[in-house]
């Protein structure tokens, strides 16, 4: 019987690397972060939105060391206008809660606000760091990747959605025509995530290069591209 214990625990030990690096994980990260997923608090008695939420091997560092910036990823996905009721909902309740306890994310948000027209309709909208959001989109792909397949990916990473405005209108231009490539596809992949009001994700393996490309849905609204190869 002890044979069997050292066993399972080398084997334990070599499967707990962090998705991100080579450092033992020693805790778990939530594929996309729990916050994401409303807590019982603020939803109705018969609602559950965190019903099996994926987890993978993660370091501090790729894990508590990053929990600013997934407040403000969900703070700026939140605010998404083509979201569902949900995301209103889990605005007004827990980014309200945050931006109260969090002076940094405050004047983050509440100061880049800043009203915009778009096809001669006005919004308010959010000035976003560009990179800061691409970067936590990156990490979701390399994340479901280790879910999907185990291992980590080491490749080259890409990470593209058409909800943010950019700058450059050539850009925009081009995430519409990536957006309509990526929705011609969609029959060809896999749907994936059992709260899928809140995140679900559409999945296809490129069996020759062992690539990968995900289509996240965040609150049946904001979407985001994964390329991996």
């Amino acid at each position: 019987m002890r044979n069997v214990v050292i066993v399972l625990s080398i084997m334990s030990k070599t499967n707990k690397y962090c998705y991100m690096c080579n450092k033992e994980g020693i805790s778990k990260e939530h594929v996309p972060p729990r916050c994401f997923f409303p807590e019982k608090k603020d939803i109705r008695p018969s609602e559950d939105y965190r019903k099996n939420l994926i987890t993978v091997p993660s370091c501090e560092e790729h894990n508590s060391g990053k929990s600013d910036d997934d407040s403000y990823l969900l703070a700026v996905i939140t605010a998404h206008y083509q979201n569902n009721p949900l995301s209103k909902r889990h605005y007004s309740k827990k980014i309200k809660r945050a931006l109260t306890k969090d002076k940094g994310l405050q004047g983050v948000i509440v100061n880049n606000f800043k009203s915009i027209k778009i096809n001669g309709k006005e919004f308010f909208a959010i000035e976003t760091d560009h990179e800061r959001i691409i970067n936590q989109f990156k990490k979701i792909g390399l994340a479901l990747y280790y879910h999907e397949k185990k291992k980590k990916w080491t490749g080259t990473v890409r990470a593209f959605t058409p909800n943010i405005l950019w700058k450059n209108n050539s850009v925009n231009s081009q995430l519409q025509d990536l957006a309509e490539f990526v929705d011609s596809g969609i029959q060809y992949m896999t749907k994936e995530g059992e709260n899928e009001d809140v995140f679900y994700y559409l999945k296809y393996f490129d069996e020759k290069s062992n690539g990968a490309f995900f289509k996240l849905v965040f609150f049946k609204g904001f979407e985001a591209w994964i390329d991996l190869r």
